[in-house]
C-alpha cells in the first residue's frame, strides 16, 4: 500500500509542475510569430478577464505588454488560421483608425458590468479608432450576424496588445 501510495504523490507533483509552467497560449513567442505574424515579444500580462458559460459562450479580454524588435512589422501573408481558428474567416493586420467599429459591436456592446474591464474595453475602443495602430481580427457569421470575434488590437506607442475573444 505505502509503494502505490507514493506513485500517487509522485503524479500529482508532476501534474502540478506541469500546470504551474501553462501559460496563456497568446503568451507564448511562437504564437506571434506563426499565427499573427509580426516582430513583437511578450513581456508580461497585465490584465485578464475571462468570462465563459456552460455552452462555450462568452467574452475575455487580455493584454499584453510587449517588446517590439525593431520597427513594427509583419510578416506577408498574416495573420493565420491555426488549429484553434480552424472554423474562423480572417482579416489581415490594417492601419488604424477603423471607421466601422460596427464590425466589433459583439465586443463593444457586450454587457459586462465590472467597472474596470469596461474602462479596460473602452480604452482598446480609442486605439481603434486613434491613428498609426493596428489591428487583425478573426470571425466566425452566418449570413450577416457575426457570432464569434477574435480581436487583436496593437498599441504602438503604449506597446500593448489588447486580444478580445468574444462567442455568442
Amino acid at each position: 500500500m505505502g509503494k502505490l501510495k507514493r506513485i500517487k504523490v509522485d503524479l500529482i507533483l508532476i501534474l502540478l509542475i506541469l500546470a504551474s509552467g501553462c501559460t496563456s497560449r497568446r503568451m507564448e513567442d511562437d504564437f506571434y510569430k506563426d499565427v499573427l505574424g509580426v516582430n513583437i515579444t511578450p513581456k508580461e500580462q497585465i490584465f485578464l478577464y475571462n468570462e465563459e458559460s456552460a455552452n462555450n459562450d462568452g467574452f475575455s479580454l487580455e493584454i499584453v505588454r510587449f517588446n517590439l524588435n525593431g520597427e513594427i512589422h509583419f510578416a506577408t501573408g498574416f495573420s493565420k488560421i491555426d488549429k484553434y481558428r480552424k472554423n474562423m474567416q480572417i482579416s489581415k493586420w490594417q492601419k488604424t483608425p477603423k471607421l466601422l467599429v460596427e464590425d466589433f459591436d459583439l465586443i463593444f456592446k457586450y454587457n459586462i458590468d465590472r467597472p474596470d474591464v469596461r474602462q479596460k474595453i473602452n480604452d482598446a475602443y480609442k486605439v481603434l479608432k486613434s491613428n498609426d495602430n493596428f489591428y487583425s481580427y478573426f470571425y466566425k457569421k452566418e449570413s450577416d450576424h457575426v457570432y464569434s470575434v477574435d480581436l487583436y488590437i496593437l498599441d504602438v506607442e503604449r506597446k500593448l496588445l489588447y486580444n478580445f475573444d468574444v462567442e455568442i
